[in-house]
């Protein structure tokens, strides 16, 4: 009756952070259970904790769910168990990095902008992608 899990502090909310964000409790309460959370700051971290064993759940950024899909840490999950599901953005449903093989391994939980800001001295022209360019 224990879910660990592994996640970026301030995604798994007790209240602690802010008394009017507390969905564990009540989640415990429903599902008689305990939840128990390990922060992580970094994906490499995160990796390396699902890599020790024993949690249940991750909130995993992109580039850290492929790297526990290919170490076969993470296993496949079932959309049509998640009630939800059809009211996720049709572009994150199959998302590259949750999906390998038409294999659903994760849940997008949210999304953010990567913004790309450059120094207009080096770069005369916007960058048109993040691709990385011979500067010379």
């Amino acid at each position: 009756n224990v879910l660990d899990i592994v996640a970026w502090p301030g995604y798994i909310e007790r209240g602690d952070t802010d008394p009017a964000f507390d969905w564990v409790t009540e989640f415990e309460k429903k599902y008689n259970c305990k939840v128990r959370v390990k922060t992580a700051g970094t994906s490499d971290e995160m990796v390396a904790l699902m890599n020790e064993g024993g949690f249940d759940l991750v909130t995993a950024s992109g580039d850290a769910s492929l790297r526990l899909i290919a170490g076969k840490r993470v296993q496949e999950i079932n959309t049509s168990l998640i009630p939800s599901w059809s009211k996720v953005d049709g572009r994150l449903q199959n998302s590259p990095w949750h999906t390998v093989k038409g294999i659903h391994y994760g849940v997008p939980y949210q999304w953010g902008s990567n913004v790309l800001m450059y120094n207009t001295e080096v770069f005369k022209e916007a960058p048109k992608s993040w691709k990385v360019e011979n500067l010379q």
